[in-house]
């Protein structure tokens, strides 16, 4: 690491999970630090922990705890800046930060990974089915549950609709001004 991850001089405890040695497309994870400390980073391969084996996507997340330390309010507000100073290998963090859609990635590494089981535990019966209804429409509209989704996609992006569209552009239900609430009763 190269000093990437000291800490007032300090290196914390690293811990490698995973396919490192012989990499089989689930994914390695690398710790920094232990839990129990204030300060705990995760780094791992998102994409093939959702069983893309190709995926480029990596996520990186820190915890912060209370632990020895005092957590401003203002690490919720500015995350990716205590992102960015948590160690010295993120200070690129900073300059290069940008909002990724990771719904939308899940939603993807998930659909990539369904097909691949589909075409492996399923292809041949589907072929047949088709073969023997006239083509691959009529083999779908004989075997398809419509309006369904594989529980890993609803998972991902509980709302189809939803998936890759930022928070704050997602349609939000408000109360119409009529409405009133007895706080007696709310806050009971």
């Amino acid at each position: 690491m190269d000093g990437g991850a000291d800490c007032m001089g300090r290196m914390p405890v690293c811990e490698q999970r995973g396919d490192w040695y012989r990499p089989n497309g689930s994914g390695r994870t690398f710790y920094i630090g232990k839990r129990t400390n204030g300060k705990f980073c995760r780094v791992y391969e998102k994409g093939k922990a959702l069983g893309d084996a190709k995926s480029e996507w990596v996520r990186v997340e820190v915890e912060f705890k209370s632990v020895d330390r005092v957590l401003p309010f203002d690490l919720l507000l500015n995350p990716g800046q205590y992102l960015a100073g948590a160690y010295p290998m993120f200070e690129w963090i900073k300059d290069t930060a940008c909002r990724i859609a990771c719904v939308k990635n899940a939603v993807e590494a998930t659909y990539k990974s369904t097909v691949v089981w589909l075409k492996r535990q399923c292809g041949k019966a589907l072929a047949f089915v088709a073969e023997m209804e006239g083509g691959a429409q009529a083999a779908l509209d004989l075997v398809g549950v419509k309006g369904r989704v594989p529980v890993r996609i609803d998972r991902a992006a509980p709302d189809i609709s939803q998936a890759g569209v930022p928070v704050h552009k997602q349609e939000r239900f408000v109360l119409p001004l009529d409405v009133r609430i007895d706080m007696s009763i709310a806050a009971m």
